[in-house]
């Protein structure tokens, strides 16, 4: 009852929460591959503590959108899944804690000080360091109880080495990116300042210097970059609130993990940001050095000869 609240806010493809202690609530991968149905009668097996084997037979009450990596999650109502795992009753296997406030430490510090703390009600394990470690030790089904700690660093590691293989990528096509941004603004920035040869030529003649043209040139390449910057920024969130709101991708599961129900959750930090600027600003910058120095080194007569 008290975790119907945030069951209820995920994605359903038919039914909904169980109500019922013999109901159950499947994700889609499963039903699919069970072949089951809204209404449709599972036979659920499992190995008791004792080593015995316990079945009983749960109606699908709802099926909704799997959106994890790492299995086929089932839910059913807990006091139910004790008498069928012949523990007792009000026992939990797993809890969560959160912890508020600056200044607590590292999660691996804290991971470390709850590890400590539980050592006193019985016997403990080490931390554990990853999702694969958790389910060695489920599977040991040790008579007496026994407690450990495992950090979300270490629950999400899986996850979190995906990302980053895609922040990867992303960073490679950024500067990709940006070497075409190179070569672009080279090739249009040779082509303006011989077009403002005669200009710049003029201002020579009137005792700028070949450092100031310089300045001015690159001060001009460093505005444009940064409008352009602004500009694809303004034109970028546009788009991707646009996919938002008026796209829901619940029927497809190969997004799952940057969807909430069912549309695309998407983040821009301030340090990605910025630093995603600054590289736009130097690829222009980078673009236009070339033509900027060979334009501040121009001969006044000869840049007014020029028709």
């Amino acid at each position: 009852e008290q975790e119907r609240p945030v069951l209820e806010r995920m994605s359903f493809d038919d039914g909904n929460v169980p109500m019922q202690a013999d109901e159950v609530l499947l994700s889609s991968q499963t039903a699919e591959r069970l072949g089951a149905r809204l209404g449709d009668s599972v036979v659920v097996r499992m190995r008791t503590l004792s080593g015995q084997v316990n079945t009983a037979v749960l109606v699908v009450r709802g099926i909704y959108r799997e959106s994890s990596f790492f299995g086929y999650s089932v839910y059913m109502e807990r006091e139910h899944l004790n008498r069928l795992e012949g523990a007792e009753p009000g026992r939990v296997n797993e809890a969560g804690v959160f912890l508020l406030g600056r200044g607590l430490g590292s999660q691996r510090q804290l991971a470390a000080q709850i590890q400590q703390k539980l050592a006193a009600l019985g016997a403990t394990f080490p931390v554990i360091q990853n999702r694969t470690q958790r389910s060695r030790l489920l599977a040991e089904r040790r008579p007496e109880p026994h407690y450990a700690v495992l950090a979300l660093d270490a629950l999400l590691a899986e996850i979190k080495d995906l990302l980053n293989a895609i922040a990867v990528v992303a960073w490679l096509v950024l500067i990709l990116f940006a070497g075409l941004i190179v070569v672009g603004v080279a090739n249009t920035y040779s082509m303006i300042v011989y077009e403002r040869t005669r200009e710049i030529g003029t201002l020579r003649a009137l005792g700028m210097l070949k450092e100031r043209v310089l300045a001015v040139l690159l001060g001009e390449s460093m505005f444009l970059g940064l409008l352009g910057a602004l500009l694809g920024t303004l034109l970028g969130v546009a788009i991707l609130q646009g996919i938002k709101f008026a796209f829901d991708f619940s029927s497809t599961s190969w997004g799952a993990l940057f969807l909430q129900q069912g549309h695309l959750e998407w983040k821009l930090t301030i340090t990605s940001y910025v630093t995603v600027l600054l590289l736009a600003v130097l690829a222009a910058l980078g673009g236009c050095a070339r033509a900027a120095w060979k334009a501040s080194r121009l001969v006044p007569v000869e840049a007014l000869r020029l028709e």
